[in-house]
C-alpha cells in the first residue's frame, strides 16, 4: 500500500510537481531517501525472489494449479484487492500483514 502510493507520488511529480508539492501526503513520499524507498525495493526483491525460486527449482510450475483453483472474475479479484487496500490504507497499517497471517 505504500510501496504504491510512493509510486504514484513520484509518477505524479515528474508530470505536475505543482499539485505533488500542495499535497503533504503525496510530498512526503517523494525524493529519494531510504526511507521512501526502502518498501518498493523491498517488493520488487520478493518478486524477483520468487520468480527465481520458481525458474531454478525442479518442478518450475507452481504447486497449485490453475486448473485447480475455483473460477474467479478478474472483477471480483480487483474489488477483493481494491477492498484490502482500502481496509489496510484506512486502519493506516498494510497488506502485508494480511498476507503474512494468511488471511488473504
Amino acid at each position: 500500500s505504500s510501496a504504491f502510493v510512493t509510486a504514484v507520488a513520484n509518477g505524479a511529480n515528474a508530470v505536475a510537481p505543482a499539485f505533488v508539492r500542495g499535497n503533504a501526503y503525496l510530498r512526503a513520499k517523494i525524493g529519494g531517501g531510504v526511507r521512501v524507498w526502502l518498501q518498493p525495493v523491498y517488493l520488487l526483491g520478493a518478486v524477483c525472489g520468487a520468480f527465481a525460486s520458481m525458474t531454478l527449482a525442479a518442478r518450475p510450475t507452481p504447486a497449485f494449479a490453475a486448473e485447480a483453483a475455483p473460477p474467479l472474475s478478474v472483477a471480483r479479484a480487483f474489488v477483493g484487492g481494491f477492498l484490502l487496500l482500502v481496509g489496510a490504507r484506512t486502519a493506516d497499517g498494510c497488506t502485508s500483514g494480511i498476507g503474512i497471517s494468511a488471511f488473504s
